[in-house]
């Protein structure tokens, strides 16, 4: 039976705007032998040079360990040398995504042969970015969520700009209370991110997860417990700039996400009090995202 399976990865060079999300599959060759796989390299989107250079080095490691070969059965390395780069019909793998041409999501190339997943682990992801839609990626919450507290907690800003988008891109998903109960730790590094880094990407995520993550309400007690209403409520009523409104409309979301549930507006309205007069101020600003989330923090208070 033709069977397979595949990676999903994050390739982060020095610049974080260079970040790859890119696909390995490996695919059965059963007409060749049972010791025969043909690898495909997936760039789904991210920058193309940085996914070519991982590419060169993965395709020179793996001529390096003799582990590429013609469909005749001999090594690459123990032939006459190919002309580079070297064409899929004179060895067993291909670079899908050589060319800009082909980076667009209607003409992803699916693999050669039909396969199925061979890893089984509790949890089932659904990645509605994955073009098989009849392909299952199966892995525990601990696989998923703590290579992103772990990239959050680095000592390293750019590694921390990388690792809280994709905390946000979970809790977006509807993931916080998963997350949560995996890295019981993260919100703190959130909180930690937002009032300790100068970094505005930094500051924009951890505000944006925070708000994410404040609409669940069982995460209510973990946000409030790690001390983030002092500096939601700072940024929030700071001074309306066009380099920092969407970190100040996500800090203000978080605040009214967190109204929505009574247990929680006493610790908003003690963290907000002496910021009563700035709040309405800005409930009258030109930002009307910014002044629906204030509105809605003011109707919860008043309401208390």
């Amino acid at each position: 039976e033709d069977s397979g399976c595949f990676w999903r990865g994050m390739f982060y060079p020095t610049e974080p705007s260079m970040a790859v999300d890119f696909r390995i599959y490996l695919n059965s060759c059963p007409t060749l032998g049972t010791d025969r796989f043909l690898v495909e390299f997936v760039r789904r989107e991210g920058c193309s040079m940085a996914f070519n250079q991982l590419f060169s080095k993965l395709q020179a490691s793996f001529l390096e360990q003799d582990m590429v070969t013609k469909p005749d059965g001999d090594f690459v390395s123990s032939i006459a040398e190919l002309p580079s780069p070297f064409k899929a019909e004179d060895i067993a793998w291909e670079n899908k995504f050589a060319s800009e041409e082909s980076s667009s999501s209607d003409s992803l190339p699916r693999p050669l042969l039909s396969r199925s997943t061979s890893v089984t682990t509790n949890t089932t992801v659904d990645d509605e970015s994955d073009f098989d839609s009849d392909l299952e990626l199966r892995c525990s919450d601990e696989d998923l969520f703590q290579p992103l507290y772990a990239m959050s907690k680095s000592e390293f800003e750019d590694v921390h700009v990388q690792g809280l988008s994709l905390v946000v891109h979970e809790a977006k998903r509807g993931n916080a209370e998963r997350m949560l109960n995996t890295c019981p730790a993260i919100v703190e590094i959130l909180v930690e991110r937002l009032g300790s880094s100068g970094h505005s990407e930094v500051r924009r995520n951890a505000c944006t997860a925070l708000c994410e993550f404040a609409k669940t309400p069982e995460t209510h007690e973990a946000i409030i417990r790690a001390g983030s209403l002092k500096f939601l409520a700072e940024v929030a009523s700071s001074p309306l700039k066009p380099a920092t409104v969407e970190t100040q409309r996500q800090a203000a979301g978080a605040l009214a996400n967190l109204c929505s549930n009574k247990d929680s507006v006493q610790a908003v309205f003690e963290a907000v009090q002496d910021k009563v007069a700035v709040f309405e101020e800005l409930a009258n600003c030109e930002d009307s995202r910014l002044t629906q989330s204030i509105q809605d923090v003011h109707r919860a208070l008043e309401a208390f």
